[in-house]
């Protein structure tokens, strides 16, 4: 008996509990749903005559069950007798016009592969007091390279002496960035005396105008002020005992490299190595690699110096493919420097090579040579770009806010 009273009490408590506990769900639903339409329980009805299933309301309820449409098509739907209307069950998609829609999105791919690869966004919008200034510099700057740079008396105030950070005479690897390339001069010059908070927008502007409808300025070279920062740099230089020296394949730092090196008292026994991963993040014309030049360099450096550069290591003709191609988009894709430019064109201002992706390629390529470097045990240097240099040294014991100039050399040791 006593029992039985003990059962039936714990009975009695866990149900005044479970009554207070919906009691509460209910008062806070309330509260959640004031001034909106109340929440209802449905259940499924099966219509007797066409066989066919709806939802009925039975008023209000605490809880609401998922109104999510079944991925069945309505059969009645489709020949135009559905009674139920935003009611029924099942979906109420259009399966020819489905069909018809994939089928036109299959046939622009196959037409049209870099469809898929289209960064959609939001437009871009030009600023109307930035865009004929920039438009008539633009111009002006592109007549200025279709006449042909020469080193003019004025231009002796920007070469300077390279910038050095490290220690050289302990350090075991030697980061060099590339010396002034015409992009670099265009930039320099075109952009003086725009104010700090204006100067980003007004460098977007100006390369877009400057790169439109041309291709002057694919895989920039090296300007004759960088030609001749090299030439004052060489005997510093030869000072370096290398032993390996590894190289991006875009023109101005494989310049930068045969411009530093050409003369240099080891050069028959140094290893050059071209080496991908170390190039610009692609954003712009002038980081679009283009072969016919980088053979001719090759060439010429071989004849002329005695200079071999290793192209069998690391390089791949579609290397700069592999640096954005990362889901395999542009698989069937024959890769033209006139199609990168498309898609460059197509995501501006944004870099064709995402960031966090590029971030990632320099980490993975500073490990291999600093490890390479270990078991080697050489003297080591890197010819590459700025931003590549930054992402060198970030894990370094050095200072890396200011901006590395052209030409500049920084020593550090791997240990």
């Amino acid at each position: 008996m006593i029992q039985r009273l003990i059962s039936r009490n714990k009975t009695i408590s866990f149900l005044n509990s479970y009554y207070a506990i919906l009691q509460n769900m209910e008062t806070n639903n309330q509260k959640n749903t004031k001034g909106k339409a109340k929440q209802t329980f449905h259940y499924v009805r099966k219509d007797s005559n066409n066989g066919h299933e709806t939802k009925q309301s039975i008023g209000n309820n605490i809880l609401q069950q998922p109104q999510n449409k079944l991925q069945k098509i309505c059969q009645f739907y489709q020949i135009g007798t559905c009674k139920f209307g935003t009611e029924c069950r099942n979906s109420h998609i259009d399966q020819n016009k489905n069909d018809q829609m994939k089928k036109e999105k299959q046939r622009v791919e196959v037409q049209n592969p870099i469809e898929k690869y289209k960064n959609y966004k939001k437009e871009y919008v030009f600023d109307p007091n930035l865009t004929l200034r920039c438009q008539q510099l633009a111009q002006i700057a592109r007549e200025e390279k279709e006449k042909g740079y020469k080193l003019q008396k004025e231009d002796e105030l920007i070469i300077h002496s390279p910038s050095e950070l490290g220690d050289q005479q302990n350090c075991n690897m030697v980061l060099i960035r590339h010396a002034m390339s015409e992009s670099n001069y265009i930039q320099s010059k075109y952009t003086q005396g725009i104010q700090k908070e204006k100067l980003k927008k007004f460098k977007q502007h100006f390369r877009y105008f400057l790169y439109k409808d041309n291709n002057l300025f694919m895989d920039t070279p090296l300007h004759p002020i960088g030609i001749k920062q090299c030439e004052d740099i060489q005997k510093h230089n030869y000072q370096i005992n290398y032993q390996t020296v590894y190289v991006s394949p875009l023109r101005r730092t494989l310049q930068t490299c045969i411009e530093l090196f050409k003369n240099h008292p080891l050069r028959g026994n140094i290893n050059f190595i071209i080496y991908p991963d170390i190039a610009e993040m692609l954003k712009k014309d002038s980081d679009i690699f283009l072969v016919d030049q980088f053979n001719q360099l090759i060439q010429e450096a071989k004849e002329k110096y005695n200079m071999h550069f290793d192209t069998e290591t690391f390089f791949e003709p579609d290397w700069q493919f592999n640096h954005i191609n990362t889901n395999q988009h542009l698989k069937n894709v024959t890769y033209t420097p006139q199609l990168l430019k498309s898609l460059i064109v197509q995501g501006f201002p944004q870099p064709l090579e995402n960031f966090n992706k590029f971030q990632e390629r320099i980490k993975k390529a500073t490990r291999r040579l600093k490890q390479i470097q270990k078991e080697k045990k050489e003297l080591t240097g890197v010819i590459t770009h700025s931003l590549v240099a930054r992402e060198f040294i970030s894990n370094e014991d050095m200072e890396n806010d200011e901006e590395i100039e052209n030409l500049a050399f920084i020593y550090f040791n791997n240990k």
